[in-house]
């Protein structure tokens, strides 16, 4: 059985434990935390009253966007799919707790903890470094407070997620893309700061 509590093995080295600056801009790659994909019908009304009841929150059915609940932030993926955030101790008995609440119903809740890295952008020009490589609107009117997309950077798969007004995003990668990111966002970074 997987010892749910210890990042180690979620993670592979770590790219820095300190935080690289570049005049305001500054970049980070997150602690690791636990990561669920849920997937449920958000008409079923036993699936979206469960799911609310176990994550503190409704599930977000607009697109591209994001909730925090008490211990968790769940963003949309797709009209059936989300991705639930939450603190690694807590992984374990709500993915349990899930599927028992589920059980019957036609859902899928996997654990994609090892799957992503996060890496977290932030500085007066964050915007304009995720724009140079990424299509997504950035404008703070398209993408601000409760928003979330799936996008690339360059090559990059990313699930991109705004946090704060500095601007602050959270960029989660996939683990084997990882570095590869962080040195476009760095170069970005430069190039912006």
């Amino acid at each position: 059985m997987r010892d749910y509590e210890n990042p180690e093995i979620y993670s592979a080295q770590p790219l820095s434990t300190e935080e690289h600056r570049e005049g305001a801009m500054s970049l980070q790659q997150l602690a690791t935390t636990g990561k669920l994909v849920l997937r449920g019908n958000p008409g079923d009304i036993s699936f979206t009253s469960a799911t609310s009841k176990l994550l503190g929150s409704s599930l977000p059915t607009a697109a591209n966007t994001a909730v925090a609940a008490e211990y968790c932030s769940v963003m949309w993926r797709g009209p059936d799919e989300w991705l639930v955030v939450l603190p690694l101790e807590r992984l374990r008995s709500l993915a349990a707790n899930l599927e028992v609440a589920l059980e019957g119903q036609l859902v899928s809740v996997v654990d994609v903890t090892d799957a992503y890295s996060v890496i977290r952008l932030s500085g007066r020009n964050a915007r304009d470094v995720i724009s140079s490589g990424c299509s997504l609107n950035m404008n703070k009117a398209e993408f601000g407070a409760g928003h979330c997309a799936q996008s690339h950077f360059y090559k990059a798969g990313i699930i991109l997620r705004f946090v704060d007004e500095t601007p602050t995003f959270d960029v989660f990668v996939r683990r084997s893309e990882t570095e590869y990111l962080w040195k476009l966002l760095k170069l970005a970074c430069q190039t912006n700061a």
